[in-house]
Parts: C-alpha cells; sequence; structure tokens
C-alpha cells in the first residue's frame, strides 16, 4: 500500500514525538514545520486536532514566551482562519500578541507576522476600521524595525484596501509615503518596486475618477519598463493595455490606439495561449474604429473575429464587449435585433458597469440620428451629459463623443 504525503506527514509527528532531543526548540520547530507542511496541502483539520497539544508541551518545557510556542499560534490562528472559523482565529492571534508584547525584546518578524494575520481576519470579518488599526500598528513596528521593503509592501496592501472601502484621503497617506523609501532599496529590485508604485497611483486615481491623472501614470509605468528591462517581463503586455484603456477613458484616443496596438502585438509575438486576451484588445480596438466613425475598418476586424469567436473560452466580460460591438455595428447599418439589444444593454450589466451604459446610450443616440428623429436624439444626449456630469473627469472619451454627436444633428438639421 501506497503511503499518502497525509499519512507520511502524521507519521512524522508520531517519530518526533515519541523521540529524545538534545535541543527542545529543535523540536518544536520541526512540529512546527509538519504543521506548515499539512496546512500546505489542505489538511486543516489535521493540523488542528494536533497543534493545541504541541502548544501545551511546548509551554511546558520551553515558556509560552517563546518564539517556537508562539509560531504554535500564528500556525494555530491561521488553521482556523482557513477554515472560516474566523472569531476563534482572532482569539488566538489576540492571545498571541498579548504575550508577544509583553515581552521586552519582542521578535519584530514574529510580532509583523502576527499582525498580518490578524489583518487578514479582519478584512474577512468586514471590520474594516480595526483592521486597519491592526496594519497601523504593524506599519510602527516595522519602522522600528527599519525594513523598507516589508514596510513599503505593507503601506502598498493598505492603500490597496483603504481605497477599495472609498477611504481615498486615508489612502493617500499611506501612498505618499511610499517614494520616500526607495533610496534604501538595492538598485537591482528597484524598477519593480516603483512599477508597483506607479500602479497603485493609477488605480488610486481611476478611483477616485480623475482619468488624465490614471493616465500619467499608467504611460510612467510603461516608460520605466521600457527603459528598466532588456527582456521584457510577460506581464507588460497588461500594462500596455491598461495604458491604452485609461488613454481612451481621458480623451486621449489616438494615443490609446497606439497602446492597444502595442499590447496586442506584444500577446500575439510574446505570450503563447493568450488568444482571449487578444480578442479582448481586438474589440476595445474595434469600439475605437466605432466611436472614430471608422465603420468599414470596424466592420472588417469584426468579422475576422467572428471567424474564431464560437471556439474561444471567453469569459463574461469579454461577451458582453462583444455584445456592445455587435450592437453598435448593427446600429451603424440599420439592421438592429430588438431582442439584441436588449440581451447586450440589460439593466443589470449598466448597473455594473458604467462604461457599457454610456456605450449603449451612445448605440442609442446613433440609432436615432438614423431615423432622424433629431428631437429625441437631442433628449438623449442631454441625459448622456448628464450622467457624465457626475464625474467631470472622467470618461472624457464619451463626451468627446456626445460632443461630436450634438454638433452632427445641428448640422443635419440646418440641411433639412
Amino acid at each position: 500500500m501506497q503511503l499518502t504525503a497525509q499519512d507520511l506527514l502524521m507519521q512524522g509527528f508520531e517519530d518526533i514525538e515519541s523521540q529524545e532531543f538534545t535541543s527542545k526548540e529543535v523540536k518544536f520547530e520541526l512540529l512546527n514545520l509538519i504543521h506548515d507542511s499539512l496546512n500546505s496541502i489542505g489538511k486543516y483539520e489535521e493540523s488542528l486536532s494536533k497543534i493545541s497539544l504541541h502548544y501545551q508541551e511546548c509551554i511546558k518545557v520551553l515558556s509560552k514566551e517563546h518564539d517556537s510556542c508562539q509560531m504554535f499560534l500564528l500556525t494555530k490562528a491561521r488553521v482556523q482562519s482557513d477554515l472560516t472559523l474566523r472569531e476563534e482565529a482572532l482569539k488566538t492571534l489576540n492571545t498571541a500578541l498579548d504575550i508577544t508584547k509583553s515581552k521586552i525584546d519582542s521578535n519584530p518578524n514574529l510580532l509583523f507576522d502576527f499582525y498580518t494575520t490578524k489583518y487578514t481576519v479582519l478584512i474577512e470579518l468586514n471590520r474594516i476600521d480595526e483592521a486597519i488599526k491592526a496594519q497601523d500598528l504593524m506599519i510602527e513596528t516595522l519602522k522600528k524595525d527599519s525594513d523598507p521593503y516589508r514596510l513599503v509592501h505593507t503601506l502598498h496592501s493598505s492603500a490597496v484596501t483603504l481605497i477599495k472601502q472609498k477611504r481615498f484621503i486615508e489612502a493617500r497617506n499611506y501612498i505618499d509615503q511610499i517614494p520616500g523609501y526607495f533610496s534604501s532599496f538595492d538598485e537591482n529590485l528597484l524598477t519593480g518596486w516603483q512599477a508597483s508604485y506607479l500602479m497603485l497611483e493609477q488605480y488610486y486615481y481611476v478611483n477616485i475618477r480623475e482619468a488624465k491623472k490614471s493616465y500619467e501614470f499608467s504611460k510612467q509605468r510603461v516608460a520605466l519598463m521600457l527603459d528598466s528591462y532588456e527582456v521584457l517581463p510577460d506581464r507588460f503586455g497588461d500594462v500596455l493595455h491598461e495604458a491604452g484603456q485609461m488613454a481612451i477613458r481621458s480623451g486621449n484616443e489616438k494615443e490609446g490606439l497606439y497602446y492597444l496596438t502595442e499590447s496586442l502585438n506584444f500577446f500575439k509575438d510574446k505570450i503563447s495561449g493568450s488568444e482571449a486576451r487578444q480578442v479582448e484588445i481586438k474589440l476595445r480596438i474595434i469600439l475605437y474604429y466605432l466611436m472614430s466613425n471608422n465603420l468599414e475598418t470596424a466592420v472588417e476586424a469584426f468579422q475576422k473575429l467572428n471567424i474564431i469567436w464560437d471556439e474561444l473560452k471567453a469569459n463574461d466580460k469579454i461577451r458582453q464587449t462583444y455584445s456592445i460591438v455587435k450592437l453598435y455595428i448593427d446600429s451603424l447599418q440599420n439592421r438592429v435585433d430588438p431582442h439584441f439589444t436588449k440581451e447586450a444593454c440589460a439593466e443589470e450589466i449598466m448597473t455594473k458597469s458604467l462604461r457599457f451604459a454610456n456605450y449603449c446610450q451612445i448605440i442609442k443616440i446613433v440609432t436615432v440620428i438614423m431615423k432622424r428623429d433629431f428631437n429625441e436624439a437631442g433628449s438623449l444626449i442631454d441625459e448622456l451629459e448628464r450622467q457624465l456630469d457626475i464625474y467631470p473627469n472622467d470618461y472624457l472619451n464619451f463626451r468627446n463623443k456626445a460632443n461630436e454627436l450634438r454638433s452632427e444633428i445641428t448640422s443635419l438639421n440646418v440641411d433639412i
């Protein structure tokens, strides 16, 4: 009978428990390693059934303040969290932190791990204010420890959490601290950290609806990577794609086309198995042509894409973009299917995505103009502009299109 990894690890527990060790620390370090190994293969219950016993033995032999014993509490909390026993995990962590903070010579690495795990558990419990307090304590610990890498990583993750919670002023405080630590970074590692910082700035500004500022950081990220890498990493295709999206969103449509095209070429030439990604970028390029009134080029590109569409394993987002593109083309060719319109511009889709909602409104306006119902078209443009005014510095490409369509209505009315 062949033994499984779990069998071998459980046998390891028995062997260590029955042996005598010259160094007691070694015994408990080995037990901790087995717990880690069990958890890495998803055997959380098996680890949890033993860990309290090992912890009790450890504090009898070494003391509850000993790092080896504290590690059992850290592992236990992580296992409890993995088993969604998050309140229990929090109690375990608070016990461990009380012990660790009472020590004169607290291990900063261990303290950091406790705070990190506590932060994660509190986020999972949606206790955001408490999570941020734990994160602040972690940052203070790191500042004393003078580890700039972990500190910057923590500032970064804290900022992301706050941005997701729309607590932008607090997030800005964390972001602004990051560049000050770069002077102490190893030169060989610096580019990656700087690129992450630029991505964070881009993420911050897109979330506060400042498309132009977000685009500026996207461009800087592209330039940094081009200047710093002899061989560009695989993620560079995504960096170009993001820059293209933000260029268009900020009203710089031609620059957006450039970045999207460069992204598409990168995926084609460098990344095998990226067909779905390429289709996503192609759809965005086709939307650029449609918004630029280049129907012939858009139709030609869409027909080529349709050849492979049925074989493609596309996610919902790509399928929704495909539906918008098809609807846009059909509307310009005067053959809109009402059923397809309802499907492509379903309320639940538009509620989730302001971008899709804006495209649907543009398509409505174009369809009405082709019917020469200029009063209705004007009302729809007014409606679109009211929606765009909620975020005056975002989705500037749609604002440009609204202005263009209003001018078109004026010109057609004069002709009549």
